[in-house]
């Protein structure tokens, strides 16, 4: 343990990860795109993928009994020889697991539980806690498509075996899939664009650190006003992330959400706020984004000295970087650069 945050030692080649379903029955559906994600998985990090009972359960009997999907989580980190857990894809009640979740376990033996979208709700409760927690790829969106991003691949490796890369932008993105049916090739995606604009700084202010916490934002929005929820010092210089769902939410209700983390003071006190590229808009819906997020923290309430970039490759787009939560990044707004200052590994 240091600085409140248990670092999980680096990884090898060759330890075994559960994979895990928070949610949704999507291996059980598409178990093409499934065992895509854990060829590309095995292949880009040469780890062995050990799939829990969950992992291929239909949708219905994940829903009917949040303890198992627990139990799933709380196997894994009682067993020595499991060394992470990634999520085969994300869902929408993975909240209803949290009170069911050993934390003394994952304590005892820190190991990085990795996943978006849904799975904020575990990355968010782990790193309140102090435990490693990595919002990146899933195993079936993410993973699975690779062959079209070997640059994330490269990422990858980079994040799990060598230097923690800082968020430098992805040259190319797209926010389609289309090898969900019969296949041959069940990682194909739609039209990959050019991904010109790079990070976008909407707002400058001080040159801060912080701590990242965030996830999806339909996902904070059910964990507020839980107590599960941080509360004060809690949110002094954090680096706050946000990212759409593919049910792309209208600009209005992301601002009415920011309004709220307002009221909280939750962006008076942080670092910065980093809001990725939204899945399924349309230009017009994100140039709305943007002005509407200007709209709070510029205009409402007003905070002098937050960053806010967007366009950031961490959310319902592919490829997507992994974020580290509870780990302090550096926004330098004079440079236009994102900085790791710490190394989620022990060594």
């Amino acid at each position: 343990m240091r600085d409140g945050i248990s670092r999980p030692r680096r990884l090898k080649a060759g330890d075994r990860v559960a994979a895990v379903s928070i949610s949704w029955g999507g291996p059980e559906l598409f178990p093409g795109v499934f065992d895509e994600g854990v060829r590309r998985f095995r292949e880009c990090l040469g780890l062995e993928l050990v799939e829990f009972p969950t992992a291929r359960r239909p949708t219905a009997a994940l829903r009917a009994d949040p303890r198992a999907r627990a139990d799933d989580l709380n196997r894994a980190w009682r067993d020595p020889s499991i060394r992470a857990v990634i999520c085969s894809i994300g869902g929408s009640d993975a909240i209803r697991m949290l009170e069911h979740l050993d934390l003394d376990a994952a304590r005892a033996d820190p190991k990085p539980f990795i996943g978006y979208s849904d799975a904020t709700n575990l990355l968010c409760l782990l790193a309140a806690n102090g435990l490693p927690a990595f919002h990146g790829p899933a195993l079936m969106s993410g993973f699975a498509q690779l062959g079209a991003f070997p640059e994330a691949a490269e990422e990858y490796r980079r994040a799990f075996f060598g230097d923690w890369p800082d968020p430098v932008p992805f040259p190319r993105w797209t926010d389609e899939y289309r090898g969900w049916g019969e296949g041959p090739d069940f990682g194909a995606v739609g039209e990959i664009r050019a991904n010109g604009e790079g990070h976008v700084w909407l707002k400058r202010g001080a040159r801060r650190s912080g701590r990242l916490w965030g996830g999806c934002v339909e996902s904070l929005d059910g964990l507020n006003g839980t107590p599960y929820w941080p509360r004060g010092e809690f949110w002094d210089d954090v680096v706050l992330f946000l990212e759409t769902s593919e049910d792309a939410p209208p600009p209005s209700l992301v601002k009415a959400w920011l309004r709220n983390f307002a009221i909280q003071g939750i962006l008076g006190r942080a670092a910065g706020l980093l809001v990725a590229r939204p899945k399924a808009y349309s230009s017009d819906g994100e140039a709305e984004l943007r002005e509407a997020i200007l709209d709070v923290v510029e205009r409402e309430y007003p905070a002098p000295d937050l960053n806010v970039v967007v366009n950031l490759d961490f959310g319902h787009t592919d490829p997507r970087h992994i974020l580290p939560l509870g780990i302090e990044l550096e926004l330098d707004p004079e440079a236009g650069a994102l900085r790791y200052l710490e190394s989620p590994w022990i060594d």
